[in-house]
Parts: C-alpha cells; structure tokens; sequence
C-alpha cells in the first residue's frame, strides 16, 4: 500500500460462508480516509458522501409528489 494522500472508493459486500455467490449486504459509495498503517494492523475511516448538505425542493405539492396527497 502505498501513501498517495487520495481517498479511495470502497465497496463493502457481505456474504455467507456457505453461500459466497449470493451478496447478503452491499455497502457502497464509501471513501477510506485518514489510513495509517504498520506490520500488523491497516486502520483508516469510512465515510460516506455528505448528502445531507445537497439542495432539496423544498416544497411539497401534489404536482411534485402526487403519492403523497
């Protein structure tokens, strides 16, 4: 590994030990920030994107979300 001081993409895929072909959990869309390193042990943070912060409409109408009404 090599320290190029870039977040990498991170996919995270769980499966069952009898069933390896068949993904349970897929976590995608995750970064690996802050990652240190030594002969026994890689540690670094996962993080997501911050959609939170990302505009929205902020008006609900029943032109815009006709399920809702």
């Amino acid at each position: 590994m090599q320290d190029s001081g870039v977040a990498r993409d991170i996919e995270d895929r769980i499966v069952l030990a009898d069933q390896p072909d068949v993904i349970e959990v897929e976590y995608a869309g995750m970064r690996l920030r802050n990652v240190t390193w030594d002969a026994g042990e890689i540690s670094g943070d996962l993080v997501y994107e911050d959609i939170l912060s990302e505009p929205v409409c902020e008006q609900m109408t029943p032109a815009r979300f006709p399920g809702a009404f």
